[in-house]
């Protein structure tokens, strides 16, 4: 008798450590979009005249930044959000802040129907951090069919709805965080 006292004491007092899930805590950071750079190329000469410049002269020619670098607050997610339905939480893109999903591996992997019913643009990024592909303004609760990227990818980084377009977003702009692998210097 005193045996099943116990065993009841015990599993009284393990039920609400059993029964309670446990919190999964996301990474809150600051992303530093920084814009791909272009040639500066020379278009008028000296004299007021025209000039032509060949590729050449754009691979010898410095290099210059056409947008200021962008800073997006983010909270960052791992791959096994993806299996929750409260993945994506509407107040999360109030304050212009995004979230930043981290694969495991890089690889193609389908953006699917969600119970999100704000568009938001989705930018797909590669290891070392190259916006591969954006799309733009989705509500994921109005996809029906799964929308594949063209290539293998690290991690997905959803905006609010026309964020990529106020804040001239574009493929081939570098997300500069330690997440992501920058590739290695190399000698010539």
């Amino acid at each position: 008798m005193v045996r099943y006292f116990l065993c009841a004491v015990m599993l009284c007092w393990s039920a609400p450590a059993i029964a309670q899930p446990s919190a999964i805590v996301f990474q809150r950071d600051t992303l530093r979009i920084i814009p791909k750079v272009a040639p500066a190329l020379q278009t008028e000469s000296t004299d007021g005249e025209e000039v032509k410049s060949s590729e050449d002269d754009a691979k010898e020619a410095p290099k210059v930044m056409l947008r200021e670098p962008i800073e997006i607050p983010v909270e960052i997610r791992g791959e096994q959000a993806l299996a929750t339905e409260w993945l994506h939480l509407n107040n999360l893109f109030a304050n212009d802040s995004g979230m930043l999903i981290m694969f495991d591996e890089a690889r193609i992997l389908p953006v699917r129907h969600r119970n999100l019913y704000m568009p938001v643009d989705i930018l797909f990024i590669d290891q070392q951090g190259t916006i591969l592909q954006i799309l733009p303004d989705i509500t994921l609760s109005e996809l029906y069919q799964d929308v594949y990227p063209s290539t293998a990818m690290k991690a997905w980084l959803h905006l609010k709805g026309g964020s990529v377009e106020a804040l001239n977003i574009q493929p081939g702009d570098h997300i500069d965080h330690p997440l992501f692998s920058p590739d290695p210097l190399m000698l010539q």
